[in-house]
C-alpha cells in the first residue's frame, strides 16, 4: 500500500513571509492543526502548528499580525515520498512522535499530507482481516506518539555581566585571626544554678 493512496491531496499551505495572524486564520477556517510552509517552487521550508502560534503569542506578549511565519515555524521537517509504503509512514511518525508529515513528489515538491486521521480513514476502507491489522498498527503508532519524551536538560543561564561586576574583587589583605573565646568554667555534677528560675 502506497502513501499516495492514503494521503490528503492539495494541502493548505502558507509562505514564510505571511503573518502569523494570516496563518492562524487558515488553521481556523480549514479546521487544521498544522500548515506546511512552502516557497514559490512548492518545496517545503518548514512546518507551523497551532501550538507554534500559541507559544509565539505567549512568549512575545504581542499580537500575531506583526510577526512572520518564518519567525515561528519549525525548520527541521520530516517528509515522506508519495511512493513510500504505509509501513514506512508508521515508522517515521513513531520515531519522531509526529501526528502528520508532508508528502513530496520525486522533484521534492509538496503533493499531500499524511495524518493520523488519513491512516484511520484509509484503514477503515480495507477488508476485515486487513482492517484489523491496520487498526493494530495505528494503535501502536498513536501510543508511540503520545509516550512521554525524555525531559529536556535546561542549561543554566550565565549570570549577566552587570551582576558579575558587583562581586567584590578578591582582596590581598588577610582577615585578622579569630581570638579564641575564654573557656567556660565547668560546673560540678549534681549542682544547679541558683539564679535560674524554675
Amino acid at each position: 500500500m502506497k502513501i499516495q493512496d492514503w494521503m490528503s491531496r492539495s494541502p493548505i499551505t502558507c509562505s514564510p513571509e505571511d503573518s502569523l495572524q494570516h496563518a492562524a486564520g487558515l488553521l481556523w477556517s480549514h479546521d487544521l492543526g498544522c500548515l506546511p510552509v512552502v516557497g514559490a517552487d512548492q518545496k517545503v521550508l518548514g512546518m507551523l502548528t497551532d501550538r507554534d502560534l500559541c507559544m509565539a503569542a505567549f512568549t512575545r506578549g504581542s499580537g500575531l499580525a506583526g510577526h512572520s511565519v518564518a519567525s515561528a515555524m519549525a525548520r527541521q521537517v520530516f517528509t515522506l515520498s508519495a511512493t513510500d509504503s504505509v509501513k514506512k509512514a508508521h515508522a517515521l511518525l513513531r520515531q519522531h512522535q509526529l501526528r502528520r508529515a508532508p508528502v513530496l513528489d520525486k522533484q521534492g515538491r509538496l503533493v499531500g499530507m499524511l495524518t493520523l486521521g488519513d491512516l484511520a480513514l484509509g484503514g477503515a476502507r480495507l477488508g476485515r482481516a486487513t482492517r484489523r491489522k491496520s487498526a493494530g498498527e495505528l494503535a501502536e503508532t498513536f501510543a508511540a506518539i503520545v509516550a512521554p519524551r525524555a525531559p529536556l536538560k535546561v542549561a543554566k543561564a550565565a549570570k549577566p555581566a552587570a551582576e558579575a561586576t558587583l562581586k567584590p574583587a578578591a582582596s590581598s589583605v588577610k582577615k585578622p585571626a579569630r581570638t579564641p573565646k575564654p573557656a567556660r568554667a565547668k560546673r560540678a555534677r549534681g549542682t544547679r544554678s541558683l539564679t535560674r528560675s524554675r
